[in-house]
């Protein structure tokens, strides 16, 4: 009877604590929320003010306030990122690894019905899809550092911090896990190699290197070159 009522005060606070992590997350998501808006706002405040400026010293002025602001949204949105693939870090890479952390959870619990797949998978698809959305919130970041005339070099450099930081994280161990946890091909993690490479290269290419302009002749309007002589 005591083994029982033990039994019995353990899942009462394991149900308890599940409730606490379910509010958790929505006051994580809110938080999220709210660097997302800071980074948005920012820009579209610069945007509806540019109509506005009377001097580029007025402009270059709002320009660094905005880039300021967008970089601190920035930073918190990678800090948030870092936090994700910690968590992620732990997630089992095969059957065995599950039971085995389902039992170590919770030893009362029936460790061939393990549940944790789902908190692992839903927390690998916010993981890759902030990670997206940080690299596509860095192009309006590029916006700002334009207005202002920014060095190209600055624009590389914050590329190149989410380019190194996958190179470091999203290893075989990790790609390992993920495959295992969502059985399936991971396509997010795909779609942001391919997205790292290609962004990284173009920007390393407009900054160091001539740009190679291809194309068909069929493609090509000729020009009565009488008309645009003087142009």
């Amino acid at each position: 009877m005591a083994n029982l009522a033990m039994m019995a005060m353990v899942q009462s606070v394991l149900e308890k604590l599940d409730a606490i992590e379910d509010k958790l997350g929505e006051i994580v998501q809110g938080q999220k929320n709210d660097r997302i808006g800071k980074i948005l706002g920012a820009f579209k405040a610069l945007m509806d003010l540019y109509p506005t400026f009377k001097s580029e010293g007025e402009l270059y002025e709002q320009a660094n306030r905005t880039y300021t602001d967008m970089q601190e949204g920035l930073t918190q949105l990678h800090l948030q990122i870092e936090e994700a693939r910690r968590k992620l870090s732990s997630a089992p890479s095969n059957y065995k690894e599950l039971v085995k952390q389902k039992i170590l959870k919770n030893p009362f619990s029936n460790p061939f019905k393990p549940k944790n797949v789902d908190y692992y998978k839903e927390l690998y698809t916010e993981f890759t899809y902030d990670i997206q959305l940080y690299n596509r919130l860095i192009l309006l970041s590029d916006v700002v550092l334009h207005l202002k005339k920014g060095d190209s070099d600055v624009m590389l450099k914050n590329h190149r911090k989410m380019y190194q930081y996958c190179m470091d994280n999203l290893d075989c161990k990790f790609r390992q896990a993920m495959r295992y946890i969502m059985d399936r091909q991971i396509t997010e993690i795909y779609n942001i190699d391919n997205y790292n490479k290609n962004y990284y290269e173009a920007l390393d290419g407009i900054t160091q290197k001539d740009i190679l302009i291809e194309y068909n002749k069929e493609d090509v309007k000729l020009l009565n070159l009488k008309d645009y002589e003087t142009k």
